[in-house]
């Protein structure tokens, strides 16, 4: 669950997204979700982490800057 209801550790939800293009599918490294005891103290979202291998990916499938 990512998201927590009034931090409340029983109203948990699955509310959070990462959106990759399909071609970085086979990319992803892991994907995880903050622990709740770990971070309800700080937001009723918990953070989550995709780690992706994006370093050969060419520049221009990787660089949101690129012109049209």
């Amino acid at each position: 669950m990512t998201y927590f209801h009034l931090r409340r550790a029983d109203r948990g939800f699955h509310i959070d997204y990462c959106f990759i293009p399909n071609r970085w599918r086979t990319r992803i490294r892991s994907i995880s979700v903050g622990e709740p005891h770990v971070w309800l103290g700080y937001s009723d979202h918990m953070p989550l982490i995709v780690d992706l291998d994006l370093a050969s990916v060419p520049r221009s499938e990787n660089d949101s800057t690129r012109q049209p």
